[in-house]
């Protein structure tokens, strides 16, 4: 449980740290570690069954990751904490990559509410946080919106606070100065209310190290909610960064699919779009299991 800074999860490797600002690297560039928060029937949103569902996932993962990269888990208390050690080592996960920590969490979401790590303007690494309100309050975030602060003081690495709220899920960067990212998410009232798209787009450009904004419409947050998504249709789940301008787009050939007219816009959007260079972006089709609306 002892910290080690040299063995910290810092996220990404070194890459050679540019001068000009905060970066935001790609996710397929080298990383040291992958932070999880684990999934504990004491968790604030969270019941012994929603616990139970995710469990097993999350250990394997934990044990498919702590082959390739150092894991750091995040547990709630720590009884929770023990009961992740013995779990992990009960089926067969290498602990010597695997380091549990233990601080208040809501939920298991790490990829939203946790620390976006970036390279720093003087070199090394910082800690991002973007002011986690559940999903435009959707869901308790008391404890999940102060992860990211927390785990820079484990880190020991700078943490700065930006202006905007938002959550990583929303946020698909491809390294060399292009976001992608959707209106409906990010550009909505139960998040950043009265804040105009310019000046969000200089608080993301500032400490995503992006110039390029590719903006999707996503959907009114009443449709999303009938097809079953919390998050104003982040990003992650419309559009995906493969290289620095190619673009994997969440697609169904089904138009009796409710979320076709979505992404038929998404997809004319795209195909309109260019990188940071002004080339034009190449956009692959992902096919998606077929969804029905939630009554």
């Amino acid at each position: 449980m002892a910290h080690s800074k040299d063995r910290v999860a810092s996220g990404m490797e070194n890459q050679g740290m540019r001068n000009e600002g905060y970066r935001m690297p790609a996710e397929w560039e080298p990383h040291d570690a992958v932070w999880l928060q684990w999934p504990d029937a004491t968790m604030r949103n969270a019941s012994p069954q929603y616990a139970r569902k995710l469990h097993s996932t999350w250990l394997e993962m934990a044990a498919v990751l702590a082959n390739h990269v150092k894991v750091e888990i995040i547990a709630g208390n720590d009884p929770a904490a023990e009961r992740v050690e013995r779990d992990c080592a009960y089926f067969g996960a290498d602990l010597r990559n695997i380091r549990i920590h233990t601080m208040p969490i809501d939920d298991v979401w790490a990829r939203d509410n946790g620390p976006i790590f970036v390279e720093a303007p003087a070199g090394g690494l910082a800690v991002t946080g973007w002011n986690f309100n559940g999903w435009g309050g959707s869901a308790p975030y008391a404890c999940d919106r102060c992860v990211p602060k927390a785990v820079a003081e484990l880190v020991e690495l700078p943490y700065v606070q930006a202006e905007t709220t938002t959550e990583g899920g929303a946020l698909e960067v491809n390294g060399t100065g292009s976001l992608l990212a959707t209106r409906s998410s990010i550009l909505n009232d139960n998040r950043n209310p009265g804040k105009s798209q310019e000046t969000i787009e200089q608080d993301l450009g500032h400490y995503l190290g992006v110039r390029n904004f590719i903006w999707l419409s996503g959907a009114p947050t009443e449709v999303c909610l009938r097809l079953g998504d919390d998050t104003d249709w982040h990003i992650d789940i419309a559009a995906r960064f493969t290289n620095k301008n190619t673009v994997l787009a969440c697609w169904v050939d089904d138009e009796s699919d409710p979320r076709r007219p979505y992404l038929e816009r998404h997809l004319s959007e795209l195909t309109s779009a260019c990188d940071e260079t002004g080339s034009a972006l190449k956009v692959v089709k992902l096919p998606s299991p077929h969804m029905r609306s939630v009554n």
